[in-house]
């Protein structure tokens, strides 16, 4: 059976070492890849966590706001 994947988009503010980013993580690496495609757009910096994500795999953008 061939399926589409889910495109699912998480927006969050920043990705330095934190509780919320921490739980992002844990989530995107805890997701059936072949059901949910991820990417992650951060409002300010990519930080840590972001570039963790990028390794792995996942897309990450940053708008580099203030």
């Amino acid at each position: 059976m061939n399926r589409k994947s889910i495109r699912l988009v998480h927006v969050i503010t920043g990705l330095d070492v934190g509780g919320a980013e921490a739980m992002l993580d844990k989530l995107l690496r805890g997701m059936n890849s072949e059901l949910f495609s991820n990417e992650v757009i951060s409002l300010t910096d990519v930080g840590p966590i972001g570039t963790e994500l990028r390794n792995s795999g996942f897309k990450v953008t940053s708008l580099a706001m203030r």
